[in-house]
Order: C-alpha cells, then structure tokens, then sequence
C-alpha cells in the first residue's frame, strides 16, 4: 500500500505549485529572520523588540564580571622586596606579603598579641629590619712632602800625573851662567841642560769635592682617627641602603633583633643586587648635582626588564617632585643597564623573557 497525501494537499499544490512554494519558503525564512534579529539584535529596526529583560541581565553579568576581577587584584598581595639577614634562615611563614632571598618570621624583643612586629626605628615608607648605613666617601690623603734624594757619594778617583817631558834647549844666553846649588833634599836635581835646571815632578794633592750633609728623611707620625659612632666601627649590614622601620604592635615570638614575615623567593638574590645597583647610581647623579634633600616626595617608575637584562617600556607613573628630580630616577634605573642575565630558573618560573618592575623613589 503506497502513501497518498490527504486531498486537501494534493489539490491545493496542484494549483500555482511554484508561487505557493514561493510564498511559503519567503514566509518561513522570514520568521526564521525575525526569531534570530530578536534573540541577538542585528537590525535597528528589530533591536527595540529586544526585551528589556535580557539587556539588564547582560549588563548585569559584564558589570559582575568587572567587579570580582577588581576585587581579585585588591587581594591579591603586593610582592614587595625586603632586605634580610641570610645568616638566620627560618622556616617560611604563612603569609608573604614581602619576598627576599631567605625565609624570616615576624619576631620581636618586646612579646605582644598583634600580628605586627614592635620595630623601633625612624622609617615609615620602606620596610627594612635593619639600619645600613651609606659610606661615607674617604677623603683624599694629603701629598707627602717630597723627600730630595741625595746624589750617590762621590768615589775619590786617583789620578796619575804624567811626568812631563823635558823642556827643549834653548840657545845659550850670552854671559849667562848659572851655578848649581847643592840640595839637601832626597831627591837630587837633574843635571843641567845647555845650563838649565830640570826639577823633578811634584805629585799633585787631589782633593775630593764637599759632599753636602745626608739628612734622614722625616718620619710622619701615624695618626688614628678615632670614630664618631658605633655604626662605622661595626660591619655594613645589607646592600640596601635605609634605615630601620618604624612599627608598633608586638608579636609572640621572640627574638633579639626584629624580624618581618618573608617568604624566600628565587628572585631574591637577582633583585637584591639590582636594586643596590640603581641606589648607587641615584645617590652618585645627586651627589653630583649637590643636592641638598629642599625637595619632598616620590617618584615611581614603571619598566619592563628584559631576560638580556636591558630596560624598556620606561614611564613615570607617579611624579611628587620636579621632572629633573624624576629624570634622575629615570636614569638611575637605565644608566646601570644591562643588568645581569635571567638565571634558568627563573625563567622557567616567569614562562616568559621580561619582567614588569615598579620602582618607587622617595626624596626627603
């Protein structure tokens, strides 16, 4: 038994078959038309039908969106540098707010219940648990008077004189005769000549020249400074500069000299001989244009810092001075450049061949 369509069917496409197939597939792509302009909004004309409903939970989502990935960021730790001793490892903390080349533990002399160590210094902006002083430049020495070498001794030199050869004759004066003279001395005259008397050689006395009087040279008495403060008698601490910070609070575990809550971190090392590198630079362009601290504020950098240890993508990000001040952080940071290279294991850490640094200067 074969399928028959109902009549109704048959008689309806068996008149105008072709535009009632066109006036239905225009009417079906039409409606499919309209089913997708409302579900995404592609034409001006359809896009008010879109309901007011999926708009305000689209704008809804974008908005919740943005506001966990500013809420993410604010939590999320700022790894800052601190300097610490690497004689007195500890066992990592469990925060790291701040990141070294060895693990510390929030420590104090005076016990307390607060999360925060009890740090007696004078800093308030750069954490440091320690005080390193910077050297103070060593005067040059003063130029020792010259001490006039005296010339060698001279050495009496002996001399010979020659006996000189007898006269020659001369003609016979006339009514000129002289008479010998007995001589009492050892040594007898030469018989005469033509009637003239030869005297023997007398050796000459040879004198050696004055020599001038040999002074010994003046021996300076070795004057020891004596120092002004503990600090230059005992060993510099730490590379970085600063002094120690000021924080109140206490924390339980007791130590003799404060300590902060650091986590180690193979950066470390790297970014500890960076940053004693760009202070270097910063204190020797000031010292250079005499600068006298009448100026108060800070300046932060931003910067890429390459794996090849070159510097890149340098900004002001934040400028509380003047710009000359500001150019010489600036240049503080590229002057040293290139830096040392990425170790392996930092690389493989960062996956991939630069590092976003920002570096904060603080006038004073």
């Amino acid at each position: 038994m074969f399928f028959q369509w109902p009549r109704m069917f048959s008689d309806w496409f068996s008149e105008r078959a072709v535009p009632k197939a066109a006036t239905l597939s225009f009417l079906f792509h039409l409606a499919l038309f309209l089913i997708i302009d409302l579900m995404i909004g592609v034409t001006p004309l359809f896009r008010s039908v879109t309901p007011s409903v999926m708009v305000e939970l689209r704008e809804e989502a974008k908005a919740r969106a943005e506001a966990a990935a500013a809420e993410a960021e604010r939590q999320q730790p700022a790894l800052v540098f601190v300097e610490v001793d690497p004689t007195k490892p500890s066992e990592p903390p469990p925060e790291k707010p701040f990141y070294s080349s060895a693990n510390t533990r929030a420590a104090n002399p005076e016990v307390g219940n607060t999360t925060t160590p009890n740090i007696a210094g004078r800093e308030d902006s750069i954490p440091k648990t320690f005080d390193t002083l910077r050297p103070t430049p060593e005067a040059a020495p003063k130029p020792e008077p010259a001490v006039q070498e005296t010339p060698p001794e001279a050495q009496p030199t002996q001399q010979v004189q020659e006996q000189p050869k007898p006269a020659e004759p001369l003609p016979k004066p006339a009514e000129t005769r002289v008479e010998p003279t007995p001589q009492t001395k050892p040594e007898e005259l030469k018989p005469a000549v033509d009637g003239l008397v030869v005297a023997p050689a007398i050796p000459e006395k040879i004198i050696p020249p004055a020599q001038p009087p040999i002074t010994p040279p003046a021996v300076r008495p070795q004057t020891r400074t004596r120092p002004r403060k503990l600090a230059e008698v005992a060993p510099d601490r730490g590379m970085v500069i600063g002094e120690k910070m000021k924080s109140t609070g206490g924390v339980r575990r007791f130590e003799i000299e404060p300590s902060l809550d650091v986590k180690e971190s193979p950066f470390g090392d790297y970014d500890r001989a960076f940053i004693a590198a760009v202070q270097n630079r910063w204190h020797q362009l000031l010292d250079e244009r005499d600068y006298v601290g009448n100026r108060r504020g800070k300046v932060v950098i931003e910067f890429r810092l390459n794996m090849d240890g070159r510097v890149t993508a340098t900004k002001v990000a934040q400028n509380d001075v003047s710009d000359t001040l500001a150019w010489l952080c600036q240049r503080a940071i590229e002057d040293p450049a290139p830096y040392g290279r990425f170790p392996s294991d930092l690389r493989r850490l960062l996956q991939k061949d630069y590092r976003e640094v920002r570096f904060t200067f603080h006038y004073r």
